[in-house]
């Protein structure tokens, strides 16, 4: 049997505050955490529950040095759809 866990949901008001301490707008953090800016959109305005993860991540990008890392390891796990339509090409 597997373990629901319950958490304090964060509000759209602290998501949007850590994005305006961060200089995040809602592309840039979309593209940092793979959500689609639609739904930061529906999570701050309170359209939807935030996701604890995305709790999570805010709180350790906030530590000192930790967004540039966020930045450094999204730009080396992001896919360039160029690289890999030409993969495709030529397989």
């Amino acid at each position: 049997m597997t373990t629901r866990y319950y958490y304090h949901r964060m509000h759209g008001s602290d998501l949007r505050q850590t994005l305006d301490d961060l200089s995040l707008d809602y592309s840039e953090f979309a593209r940092l955490t793979g959500a689609q800016e639609r739904r930061i959109g529906q999570w701050i305005h309170g359209h939807e529950d935030i996701p604890h993860h995305i709790r999570v991540m805010c709180m350790l990008m906030c530590l000192p040095g930790a967004i540039d890392i966020t930045r450094q390891l999204t730009d080396a796990c992001e896919d360039d759809r160029d690289e890999i339509a030409e993969r495709k090409e030529t397989a």
